[in-house]
């Protein structure tokens, strides 16, 4: 089957995504190159206009009751009502970068192995977004391919099995026949390294491309980062086996704070902002560490889990900065 050949459908799981959802779906009608059999917006009972600006960009629209949303299983209700050979996930806030990015990640699909693709998501450089994680290539975007035929998967160790679990449903591309096989796990967070797992344990060939962009940002509060990374942690130490480990707080908010210093479109005002809004992530991400392995240390398993029930009763939804 040729690239040309392949129709893709995309499922954009919404919930009060009025802000950026008119964004995220123009740049899915602006691709060129590629047969679009239909966008799904999964609405998760959205009190603004998601609902009507999806349907204004020619979205068919499923509601989803907000107690039943699940990350993996409302993906699984996308992949059911796709018509595509392909699906293509993504997310509210995210808008593809380039107009020929479908098509780019199509290609890879004509190799019948592939059955998953997906690629990078980066901070696009506007007043709203951290400047000090602004997007920069530093190197020729180069793809990895993920494929371990003979069963080898299961011979790594965990730490080396998250590595290369690593992948990102804020933009990836899937055979539809691989998730009908291999559905997505139930799920509040993680179901795209979950399902990488199992695809490779399975002996599935997956691609990652840096050249694959979308621009995509979430603003990184106290709260927000304590809690999404103490959900991301306690994932990783149930399936991977990995303990969580600190960042080098001091090292990392020197390079922030000397990378906004140096930024010549920032306001004096702006500088001072942004390096207090990174003291702040950053004391978040080191407090979240600090909980995780404090009641691991204490109570193992059931601290973590006694942590989790505690922190995260609802996923965190990612926000724009207010103006």
């Amino acid at each position: 089957m040729t690239a040309t050949s392949l129709r893709v459908s995309v499922v954009v799981p919404v919930r009060n995504g009025a802000s950026t959802l008119a964004a995220c779906l123009q740049s899915i009608r602006a691709q060129q190159e590629v047969i679009l059999a239909d966008v799904w917006v999964l609405d998760s009972q959205s009190t603004d206009a998601s609902v009507e600006i999806a349907k204004q960009f020619g979205a068919q629209v499923r509601e989803v009751l907000a107690v039943d949303f699940n990350h993996g299983l409302t993906r699984n209700l996308g992949v059911e009502l796709a018509t595509g050979d392909l699906v293509y996930f993504t997310v509210q806030d995210a808008s593809i970068a380039s107009s020929t990015m479908l098509r780019d990640m199509v290609q890879y699909f004509t190799d019948v192995d592939v059955q998953g693709v997906h690629g990078m998501q980066a901070i696009p450089h506007r007043p709203d977004t951290n400047p000090a994680l602004w997007f920069k290539r530093f190197t020729t975007p180069t793809p990895r391919y993920k494929h371990f035929p003979a069963g080898d998967f299961q011979c790594l160790s965990p730490k080396e099995q998250l590595d290369w679990s690593s992948w990102d449903n804020v933009t990836a591309m899937y055979r539809r026949k691989a998730l009908l096989q291999l559905p997505f796990r139930e799920t509040n967070f993680s179901e795209d390294w979950l399902w990488a797992r199992d695809a490779l344990s399975q002996g599935m060939k997956l691609v990652y491309d840096p050249a694959l962009l979308v621009w995509h940002y979430h603003h990184q509060s106290f709260g927000y980062i304590l809690r999404s990374q103490y959900i991301a942690n306690y994932y990783f130490a149930l399936y991977f086996a990995q303990l969580p480990t600190f960042l080098s707080v001091h090292r990392k908010l020197a390079e922030r704070s000397w990378s906004i210093l140096r930024n010549a479109q920032l306001s004096a005002k702006a500088r001072l902002y942004w390096i207090g809004h990174n003291v702040s992530s950053l004391a978040g991400h080191t407090f979240s560490v600090f909980i995780f392995r404090a009641l691991y240390w204490l109570r193992g398993q059931a601290g973590i889990r006694l942590g989790y029930r505690w922190l995260c009763k609802s996923v965190p939804q990612g926000a724009l900065k207010s103006t």
